[in-house]
C-alpha cells in the first residue's frame, strides 16, 4: 500500500516537472503556503508570448509589450527576421499591436489610465463618437460647454458639464488638455461674461484657475493661445464682480504669474500694466481679493520683506500693497506714466485706513520731491493739471503721511 502511494506521488511530481521550475534558481514564491505557485525570478522566454510575472526580471534582447486588455506585460523571443532590430516595447489593444506614432502612443496610455480609473473613464478616440447624454467625462462636458447658448442650451445640463470639468482641472494631465484646445478656455470666458448666473461665472472661472495653478505646461498653452487682449479682459471683468468671483479671476493671474515670461509682459516695471492694474483695481476689492492681489506682491517679491517681527506679523493687504507703493517711489521705478495713478492710490489708502503708517523711507522721499516740485513753478510748459497735483502731494505730505495738525503754516508755506 505505502508502495503504491510513493508510485503514485512519483508519477505525480514527473507530470508536473514542467510546471514546476528548477529548484537551482531563485525562485519568488508570493504564496509560502503554496510551493507549486513559485515561478522563476529570471524570466525565462519563449517563442509564445507569457505573462511576465509581479517581480520578474527580464533578460535583455526580448520583445516586450503591454496588453491593455489585462494591463499586463508580456513577453518572448525575438523572431528569427527582428533579431537584427533593436528590442523594443509594444502595446496591444484588443489583440492588436498599435502602431509607435506619439498620438497612438498618447491615445493608448490614456487608455490605460482610464481602464486603472474607470471612475473618469474618457473617450478621446473622436469626439462624434461621445455620448452626448453622459457628462461626466471629458469630451462630452467639454462639447456641451463649447456648445452652450444662453437662452437657448438646458443650464442644469451646463451645470453637470462645469462640475466635471472642475473636478478634472485639478489634474495636471487634464489641465494640460483643457488649455491645448483654445475652445475650450473661449468658451469659458464666453460663460463667465454672459450668463448671469454667479454660481455658473465661479465655476468657469474655478475651471481656468484650477487647471492653471502649478502646471507650467498649462500655462504654456494658455500663452501660445492667447494674446494680451485676454490678460486685459480678466482685469476689466474684476471691478464688476463681488468678493468670490473676484478672488477666482485673481487665481487665475496669480497662476499665470508662476511663468517667467508672463512676469516679466506683465508685472515688471519696465512691463507695468498688469502691476498697474492690479493698483488700479485694488481699493474696489473685497477683502477676500485684496488678499490675493497682495499675495500676487509678495510671491513676485516686489515689495521689501523684513525679518523683524512686525514686518513678518503684518498680513493686513493694505499694508502690503501701500509698502509695495511707497518702495516703488522710494526706488525711483515709476515713470510718467504710472507716477500720479500711484501716489493718488496710495494717498486715497492711508486717508481710508488711518492705521496704515508711512515708512522713514518713503518720507524722506516726499519731503525731497516736495522741493523738487517747487522749481516747477518755474517752467513754461508749467500746465493746470501739474500744478493741482503738485499742491495735492504738498498737503498729502502734510494731510495725509504728517502731522494735519502741526503743519498747516508748512502747507501754506509750500503752496
Amino acid at each position: 500500500m505505502k508502495l503504491s502511494v510513493l508510485l503514485l506521488l512519483a508519477i505525480q511530481l514527473v507530470s508536473i516537472k514542467g510546471l514546476i521550475v528548477d529548484t537551482s534558481e531563485e525562485l519568488i514564491c508570493p504564496d509560502p503556503e503554496n510551493p507549486l505557485d513559485c515561478y522563476p525570478k529570471i524570466f525565462i522566454p519563449t517563442e509564445e508570448w507569457q505573462v511576465i510575472k509581479e517581480g520578474q526580471e527580464i533578460p535583455p534582447g526580448l520583445h516586450v509589450r503591454l496588453n491593455i486588455d489585462t494591463l499586463e506585460k508580456e513577453a518572448k523571443l525575438m523572431d528569427a527576421e527582428a533579431k537584427d532590430e533593436v528590442p523594443v516595447q509594444e502595446l496591444v489593444v484588443d489583440g492588436e499591436l498599435q502602431d509607435h506614432s506619439k498620438e497612438a502612443i498618447q491615445e493608448n496610455l490614456q487608455k490605460i489610465h482610464e481602464k486603472k480609473h474607470p471612475e473618469v473613464k474618457q473617450d478621446h478616440s473622436h469626439r462624434s463618437k461621445v455620448n452626448k447624454d453622459d457628462l461626466n467625462n471629458f469630451d462630452s462636458a467639454s462639447l456641451e460647454v463649447e456648445n452652450y447658448k444662453p437662452g437657448e442650451s438646458d443650464i442644469e445640463r451646463l451645470n453637470t458639464a462645469l462640475d466635471t470639468l472642475e473636478e478634472l482641472s485639478h489634474d495636471i494631465e487634464f489641465g494640460e488638455k483643457l488649455t491645448a484646445d483654445k475652445n475650450i478656455f473661449q468658451s469659458l470666458l464666453r460663460i463667465a461674461d454672459t450668463v448671469n448666473d454667479a454660481k455658473v461665472e465661479e465655476k468657469a472661472y474655478r475651471i481656468m484657475g484650477s487647471s492653471l495653478r502649478n502646471n507650467p505646461e498649462a500655462i504654456n498653452n494658455l500663452l501660445a493661445n492667447f494674446d494680451s487682449d485676454f490678460v486685459g479682459n480678466l482685469f476689466s471683468q474684476l471691478a464688476a464682480k463681488d468678493d468670490i468671483l473676484q478672488k477666482r479671476i485673481l487665481g487665475i493671474i496669480q497662476a499665470l504669474s508662476q511663468n517667467g515670461h508672463f512676469t516679466r509682459e506683465y508685472f515688471s516695471f519696465d512691463h507695468s500694466s498688469g502691476l498697474d492694474n492690479l493698483i488700479e483695481i485694488f481699493p474696489q476689492l473685497g477683502s477676500e481679493s485684496q488678499a490675493r492681489a497682495s499675495n500676487i506682491l509678495e510671491d513676485l517679491q516686489l515689495f521689501p520683506v523684513t525679518n523683524d517681527r512686525r514686518s513678518l506679523e503684518d498680513q493686513n493687504p493694505e499694508s502690503r500693497v501701500s509698502k509695495f507703493i511707497q518702495n516703488s517711489f522710494v526706488s525711483n521705478k515709476l515713470d510718467e506714466n504710472n507716477f500720479k495713478p500711484y501716489f493718488n492710490q496710495l494717498a486715497k489708502l492711508h486717508e481710508g485706513n488711518k492705521d496704515l503708517k508711512p515708512t522713514n523711507d518713503f518720507l524722506a522721499w516726499l519731503a525731497e520731491e516736495a522741493e523738487l516740485r517747487k522749481e516747477n513753478k518755474k517752467r513754461d510748459d508749467y500746465s493746470r493739471a501739474d500744478k493741482d497735483f503738485d499742491e495735492f502731494m504738498l498737503r498729502a505730505r502734510h494731510e495725509v503721511f504728517g502731522n494735519p495738525m502741526g503743519m498747516r503754516k508748512a502747507i501754506a508755506d509750500e503752496l
